[in-house]
């Protein structure tokens, strides 16, 4: 080999590509896609932490609370009052009972009860007693389907309110005018439960409601 080919043959060595980078070069090139993974990882662990346990928290809660409809539904004295019929809007008959305050009590308005689902008029027994010793008048009824009021055929009461509960409430409301008169303290509306949902839609649409407890 000549001089001139050893050089040629040596300079073409020193201008040819070395290896390969190695992978931990891959790594530090793409460090941002690496941190957020780590940074999911670390959130999703502690997420699952505290689901955990709050899971047990609710499972706890559950196991070592009576569930509502386990409840006594009859731990009250039932009320007396005079017990009355009147007029649904179209005209069938619903029950209802008017509860005057006591003797020497100043008139506070009237308060329309609305009974929870499931239940009837007497329910005010354990919702309304110190509202009558306070001065109110309290008229309770039953609602449609329920106690001793119409049944329309096959109508079955649900667990939400609908518009034939806040049809029954402005009923009760007209009969309470139609016998207090509007000259009165007003009439106010005590709802529990569905009756409670019913009687926010029927305070909307009447203006002789004056509150809501």
């Amino acid at each position: 080999m000549t001089p001139a080919t050893l050089s040629a043959a040596m300079l073409a060595m020193e201008g040819a590509p070395g290896p390969s980078a190695p992978q931990a070069g891959v790594l530090t090139g793409h460090w941002h896609v690496v941190a957020i993974l780590a940074v999911v990882a670390v959130l999703t662990i502690l997420l699952l932490a505290y689901l955990v346990k709050y899971l047990r928290l609710a499972i706890n809660l559950f196991l070592d609370t009576p569930l509502p409809v386990t409840a006594d539904l009859h731990d009250f004295t039932p009320p007396q009052g005079e017990v009355v019929t009147f007029p649904s809007l179209e005209g069938r008959s619903l029950r209802g009972m008017f509860i005057e305050r006591p003797p020497g009590k100043p008139d506070l308005g009237t308060i329309i009860f609305c009974h929870e689902f499931d239940s009837n008029m007497m329910s005010v027994g354990r919702y309304g007693s110190s509202l009558i010793e306070a001065g109110y008048t309290v008229f309770t009824f039953d609602f449609r389907g329920h106690g001793k009021s119409f049944t329309p055929p096959h109508f079955e009461p649900r667990h939400w309110a609908s518009n034939h509960e806040v049809h029954d409430i402005l009923a009760a409301i007209a009969f309470v005018e139609s016998r207090r008169g509007a000259d009165g303290p007003g009439i106010g509306i005590l709802g529990i439960s569905r009756g409670a949902s019913a009687a926010v839609v029927a305070a909307a649409l009447s203006a002789d409601v004056r509150f809501l407890v």
